[in-house]
């Protein structure tokens, strides 16, 4: 195994390349799926440091590679703003200590459905204690959904259900979606947050309960939610 080559920062550990190359380094450099990388593939991995020259695998690579592969959980995110969106799959693999995330980049149109999605993709990765800073980086920059958990001081004031309001976590232009689910139990989890008449709201689409909440629920309820699938 070769010297890591992701860039770093702190515990973070970041790298791109597309998508499709990823996925295809999870199922020939993980998986070992059989048939042999095409040309124009594996100049994809170097230039990207995923392998070098003798096609030996990048130690920080192949950790982040081998978390999706086996992961317990597997959480997808959508975060909003205005016609960007950042789409994220997240994989914890607490075996390794490792959590990573791949990220695309795309544009909205006017009849809010994902429109133009960027061909570079970033992963991410860190151990599994460091969540928040993790999904942090994906979401609206806004304090209230980038505020952190400590800063949740008030308590949440439960609302009325309306078509009106169901209606608004749907087209909100700010917004953050997450589902989540635990690989060998079946067990999920699914929430939505999004702005609306001057606050943030949380909506649980199992039960259609929908709260005001302060900021910082985002960063709990998040990690709380991958905690909960953990187990």
């Amino acid at each position: 195994m070769n010297a890591p080559t992701m860039t770093t920062t702190g515990e973070l550990h970041v790298g791109r390349l597309t998508a499709p190359a990823w996925q295809a380094a999870v199922e020939h450099l993980s998986k070992r799926s059989p048939g042999t990388p095409s040309e124009e593939l594996l100049l994809e991995w170097r230039a990207a440091g995923i392998v070098d020259a003798e096609q030996r695998v990048a130690s920080d690579w192949q950790r982040a590679l081998d978390a999706q592969a086996s992961a317990e959980v597997a959480v997808t995110l959508v975060a909003r703003m205005a016609d960007v969106a950042f789409m994220t799959n997240m994989f914890l693999y607490p075996a390794e200590d490792t959590a990573v995330t791949l990220t695309l980049r795309a544009s909205i149109d006017t009849d809010n459905q994902i429109d133009v999605v960027h061909p570079q993709a970033e992963v991410a990765m860190t151990g599994t204690q460091d969540l928040w800073p993790l999904l942090l980086r994906v979401l609206p920059p806004l304090d209230a959904f980038r505020a952190p958990a400590e800063q949740l001081t008030t308590t949440e004031l439960t609302l009325d259900v309306t078509p009106d309001l169901l209606a608004a976590s749907e087209v909100a232009e700010t917004s953050v979606f997450t589902f989540g689910v635990n690989a060998s139990s079946g067990d999920s989890e699914e929430l939505v947050w999004f702005l609306a008449d001057g606050g943030l709201h949380r909506l649980s689409p199992a039960s259609r309960e929908v709260f005001r909440v302060a900021d910082g629920d985002v960063a709990a309820g998040l990690v709380a939610m991958i905690r909960r699938l953990q187990t």
